[in-house]
């Protein structure tokens, strides 16, 4: 069970890594195409490209290469390891049904939130109200998911979880679970 949490916050947390550093090699470096002398005769140490790397603006020779990588988890892995971490969650559970705004107003919303100790929240929603999503992608504490893209992490990190009552049927078909009698 916890080995297969493991896998799906790492797989998860791998998709969304930036691999920001990536140094060019004497290949990708512009220029550099023609010998610079020839091979024999002049003194010098034979030299083949003004790009390689010994040479002032030539190419880096073993540098960082920004090379995405990449963890598989099979569907049925995804689904269960999903299903293990909402019955795990399942303390934190809460009925709240979303507000119904006519434009959107962060305030309405943090006044619902909890005081800040216990503050990450997990709102589960069953379609996307634009006025609502607005509302709430300026607090930090508070995630907006809909039901049909839940997943281990957002699962993992909220201290609250709050599902909307059209949310239920949803999770319910999607997870295999009885939520509510």
């Amino acid at each position: 069970m916890k080995h297969l949490l493991h896998r799906a916050l790492r797989t998860h947390m791998l998709s969304i890594r930036q691999w920001g550093a990536h140094t060019k090699t004497r290949a990708e470096i512009r220029g550099g195409g023609r010998k610079p002398w020839k091979q024999k005769g002049t003194g010098r140490a034979r030299a083949g490209s003004r790009r390689s790397p010994l040479w002032r603006g030539g190419g880096v020779a073993f540098g960082p290469r920004g090379v995405a990588m990449e963890c598989k988890l099979n569907r049925k892995e995804s689904r269960k390891a999903t299903k293990i971490a909402f019955m795990a969650c399942s303390k934190k559970i809460q009925l709240v049904n979303p507000p119904i705004l006519e434009k959107p107003s962060s305030r309405t919303i943090s006044q619902m939130l909890p005081p800040l100790p216990s503050r990450p929240v997990l709102w589960i929603l069953h379609e996307k109200n634009p006025s609502l999503w607005l509302s709430c992608r300026n607090i930090k504490t508070l995630q907006l998911i809909q039901a049909e893209h839940i997943y281990v992490k957002p699962l993992l990190w909220a201290k609250q979880i709050w599902i909307s009552h059209e949310a239920i049927p949803i999770l319910e078909n999607q997870l295999n679970v009885k939520m509510m009698e």
